[in-house]
Order: structure tokens, then sequence, then C-alpha cells
């Protein structure tokens, strides 16, 4: 809702629908600007709501990146013309060719 949020329950199956402007950001008015400059943002730290430290960040990570690279452009291609059905054609035969169909 534009001023805060609404708790529904239902029994499945439910259907929800919403305007399209659903997904569009609302400007804030000047008095939103000036009360969000004011307001205070509270920080917490893995200590402060009692988290193990290994079960936040990297210590908690199912996943670690091994490195980053750009990968190397590669040559060659063809870019097929004509009619859809002769492309088509075109376009299985070189996938048998290739034994990949």
């Amino acid at each position: 809702m534009e001023d805060g949020y609404q708790v529904i329950e239902s029994r499945l199956p439910v259907m929800v629908s919403v305007v399209k402007e659903i997904n569009e950001p609302r400007m804030p008015s000047l008095k939103g600007k000036m009360k969000a400059r004011k307001a205070a943002v509270t920080v917490w730290t893995a200590e402060d709501i009692e988290l193990d430290p290994k079960e936040t960040g990297l210590d908690a990570s199912p996943t670690m990146v091994q490195r980053i690279f750009t990968p190397e452009r590669r040559g060659g291609g063809r870019v097929l013309e004509g009619e859809t059905p002769e492309m088509v054609n075109e376009l299985v035969g070189e996938l048998e060719k290739a034994n990949l169909i």
C-alpha cells in the first residue's frame, strides 16, 4: 500500500492482482526527503544480534570466488541468411555434420 503494508492470510490457491504501476518507483515528496535526512540508521553487527561470526560473511558462504576474468573473444560463427525454412534446413545440416544431433 502507498502508506505501509497489509498482511492478508488466505487458503491456496489464491489470486493476487496489482496495478500496472507496481514496479515504478515513486518520487519522494519534499517532506519525505526531509524526514529521511533526519532519520537515524541503526547498524547492527553480528555481535549485536548474537550471531557466531563463522555463520556470517565469507566464512559462512557456500561458494568462494576463485578468480575473476574477462573471457577471450572467440572468432568464427556464421550468420544464416534467407527464408526461414531454408535457414532451418541449413542449420540442421550443419548440426548433423558436427554430430550434435
